[in-house]
């Protein structure tokens, strides 16, 4: 995770100054992420690593019908 957040960061810093950033969208999403980054730690510890795999899976799912009727 350490690797994917440095590749994450130095994205970000190649892209700051070409782009611009839709700020009041970003930083909700940022923040959003980071508290899913941390209820995902807690029902780690919490729940069976084969009904985190089921719940992952389920939730794959229902994005992908969302995205193929919304698009």
């Amino acid at each position: 995770l350490l690797v994917i957040a440095l590749s994450a960061a130095s994205g970000l810093a190649g892209y700051l100054g070409h782009v611009d950033f839709v700020w009041p969208v970003v930083v909700p999403f940022a923040l959003m992420s980071a508290v899913g980054v941390l209820a995902g730690g807690l029902a780690a510890s919490r729940v069976s690593h084969g009904r985190l795999q089921q719940g992952f899976a389920f939730f794959l799912v229902i994005l992908a019908f969302y995205i193929l009727i919304r698009g």
